[in-house]
This record gives C-alpha cells, structure tokens and sequence, in this order.
C-alpha cells in the first residue's frame, strides 16, 4: 500500500524497500513457520514470490526507474571492494554457504519516480561510488 501511496501522492519520490522473497523453498518455509510461531505472521510475503515479481509490481505502478537485487546480489556486485575484504575478515565469515542461502531469500529495491535532487537517478552504483564525507 505505500508503494500506492507513493504514485499517487507525489511526484518526485524515492522508495527503498528491504523485504524478504515468499518462495516455496525450504528455507522460505521454515522462516515463515518460525515467524508464525513467535507471533510475527508474514502476511504478505506470498506477495513476492521472486525478484521478477517484485520488479513488475514497481514496474505496474509507474515508477520510472526499478532496481530490484538480492541480497547476496547486493553483496557480490555492489559492494565496495575494500569492505567486502573486511567483512571477509570478521568471525562468522567462514559460513558464506549458509550467509548465501539468507541472503538470497531478502531483497533490496531502489524505485524512483520523477529525478533527484540534481536530476540524477539514484541507483545501486550510485551509491556504490558516493564518496562519504
């Protein structure tokens, strides 16, 4: 409903949204079963079955630019190199089959309609490449 909320009320906006992928794996199952017990019910994760899906519903409300990656995507391609070598540093790295399996199973979008600020469209390069002040 934001997603509606955002195409009707604005002109110019931005959404990034972080959420987890409904597919019928057996990760996706025991996660929601999880959830359910501990009284956190996923209502409508079902909503999302893949990237694609995701991807088209932006698309079906008119935002002009859709990004749409997993997780694991995010980590692999977009992801500053000198923080990659860093994290590979950390304790729990040696479990990357398990950190892959999460990851694939979570989603990151970046949607816009109308320009930024400066005219430019904030994507994942973008802000791979900003600069921190």
């Amino acid at each position: 409903q934001l997603r509606t909320i955002l195409r009707d009320f604005f002109n110019d906006s931005v959404l990034v949204d972080y959420e987890m992928i409904g597919n019928d794996s057996p990760f996706t199952k025991v996660m929601l079963r999880n959830f359910a017990e501990s009284g956190i019910p996923l209502l409508a994760i079902k909503e999302f079955p893949s990237i694609e899906a995701i991807s088209q519903a932006f698309k079906d409300l008119n935002f002009k630019r859709v990004e749409v990656l997993s997780m694991e995507q995010v980590y692999y391609d977009k992801l500053n190199p000198e923080e990659l070598k860093r994290i590979s540093k950390l304790e729990w790295a040696d479990e990357f089959e398990e950190f892959n399996l999460m990851q694939s199973h979570y989603f990151v979008s970046i949607t816009q309609k109308g320009e930024s600020e400066e005219g430019k469209a904030v994507t994942f390069e973008a802000l791979k490449n900003q600069k921190e002040d």
